[in-house]
Formats: C-alpha cells, sequence, structure tokens
C-alpha cells in the first residue's frame, strides 16, 4: 500500500513558486493559535512559525534595540516575495522553502 505524502502548510505561499509538488494531503495549520504567539523578555524574543513575514518583520523593528542583528534581517525580509505575498507567507514555512530547495 502506497503512502501518503502529507505536507503541512500555513498560507502555502509556496504553491506559486513550485507548484508541481508530489503530495497527496495537506494539512492546514492556519487556525492553532498557538503558532501566532509573540513573546518577548530582556533576554529572547519567541515567534511562533505561523507568524507572517510582514508581522515578522514588524517585530523585528520594533525590538531593534535588543540585537544589532535585527534591522539587517528586517530589510532582508523585504526583499522576500511581494507585500501580498509576505502578509500570507508565514516564516516558518519560507524557511522550509529554502531548505528544500536549495537554489531558493
Amino acid at each position: 500500500q502506497k503512502q501518503s505524502k502529507i505536507q503541512l502548510v500555513c498560507g502555502n505561499t509556496g504553491k506559486g513558486v513550485f507548484a508541481n509538488r508530489d503530495v497527496d494531503v495537506y494539512v492546514d495549520l492556519k487556525r492553532i493559535s498557538e503558532l501566532y504567539i509573540i513573546q518577548s523578555s530582556d533576554t529572547y524574543i519567541s515567534i511562533g512559525a505561523a507568524v507572517s513575514l510582514n508581522n515578522l518583520i514588524e517585530v523585528l523593528t520594533y525590538y531593534k534595540d535588543k540585537s544589532s542583528t535585527f534591522s539587517h534581517l528586517a530589510d532582508h525580509l523585504k526583499k522576500v516575495a511581494n507585500m501580498p505575498v509576505r502578509n500570507i507567507a508565514s516564516w516558518a514555512g519560507n524557511l522550509m522553502l529554502t531548505h528544500d530547495h536549495d537554489n531558493f
């Protein structure tokens, strides 16, 4: 019996770039509220996997004084896709695209 190929998705914006995926079942994570949590303290910032790229940019910009790398990372993320896609795409999903496609 063939095993189903399952993919976890949040915005699934990668489908527009890599349309020919060999996936049988998509599991949508959009309604898992814990994946949107953003927490901070004096020593760390925790950002849920479903947080959009644009929300991540806002968080990094807001907390830019916590780390000298945050402004640079926010500037780099502004170059990823366009505004509407960044509003939907999760940062973790984007990271997985770069993991799965080293030419991306």
